[in-house]
């Protein structure tokens, strides 16, 4: 029995090494590469004075400097198919923020599918939390407290008309998407991201690492569970045919020979067949 297991454990670790194939997720900022995210293929829109360096494997953009400062990072050249699902996931650290009002942020991310639908969040430092802007009006939805002042890995999923935040196995906020078209640019843009403050209203230092993108569920997930069903199939199947293989040879030497054959005994004692 302890060969047995041993066996079909080493053949369960052997699947799921073939089995283990890369994540999808497409990477659209990394900022261990030591790069700004206008050199990863993202644009910046700045207004008012502004500051964005790199440090720690991290860009850290800055629009407390005046009142009407505005700046971020966009792009709309991924497609956002909300109803086969996808997630953005991101890392990112609020060093500080105000807001002059309940319903504004000073660090903000859009995601808006190929039907320009989806969601945008706002950060907070004081209180610490994130909340939904509702549409049209832009005014705070869903909401929640959470430590937005360390620097944390988020997932922002969409699908079937409902987004989710996560933050490791938390859900911090779901609802509805929704749709910000009637307040017009950017939110007319198809499969539109963005990070960054978007409002004069408010401002924040915000340090963003990473971003990357994949569908829902990742095709690599599947895969496993798949593989891993496949083998574990494949050890039944092999465990079965040895034992029925067993049964056989008990019956052909009972056949030949009128006795029960026991393993460790003569053949003359009294046994028992193995079990099928």
């Amino acid at each position: 029995m302890r060969f047995e297991v041993s066996r079909y454990a080493r053949m369960l670790a052997t699947g799921a090494l073939i089995c283990a194939t890369p994540s999808p997720a497409a990477p659209l900022y990394d900022g261990s590469l030591g790069t700004l995210p206008g050199a990863q293929g993202w644009f910046f829109v700045p207004v008012g004075l502004y500051s964005q360096t790199l440090s720690g494997g991290a860009v850290n953009l800055d629009t407390s400097f005046g009142s009407m400062t505005q700046a971020g990072y966009f792009r709309a050249d991924r497609d956002i198919d909300s109803t086969a699902g996808v997630r953005l996931s991101f890392s990112a650290q609020l060093l500080a923020e105000t807001h002059a009002g309940t319903d504004r942020a000073g660090f903000s991310v859009i995601m808006l599918d190929r039907q320009r639908k989806g969601i945008e969040l706002g950060f907070w430092s004081s209180p610490a939390g994130v909340f939904a802007q509702g549409g049209p009006g832009f005014t705070r939805a869903e909401n929640t407290s959470f430590a937005t002042g360390a620097m944390a890995r988020y997932t922002l999923q969409l699908l079937n008309g409902q987004y989710t935040l996560r933050s490791g196995p938390d859900t911090l906020l779901s609802g509805a998407m929704r749709d910000y078209s009637s307040f017009g640019f950017p939110y007319t843009t198809a499969n539109f991201l963005f990070f960054g403050d978007d409002t004069s209203s408010a401002a924040a230092s915000v340090r963003l690492a990473s971003v990357a993108i994949a569908p829902v569920p990742e095709p690599s997930e599947a895969a496993m569970m798949l593989c891993g069903l496949a083998v574990l199939g494949l050890a039944v199947r092999m465990r079965a045919r040895k034992r029925c293989g067993a049964v056989a040879e008990y019956k052909r030497v009972r056949v030949s020979t009128g006795c029960r054959p026991c393993p460790g005994r003569p053949c003359s004692d009294r046994g028992s067949p193995p079990s099928a």
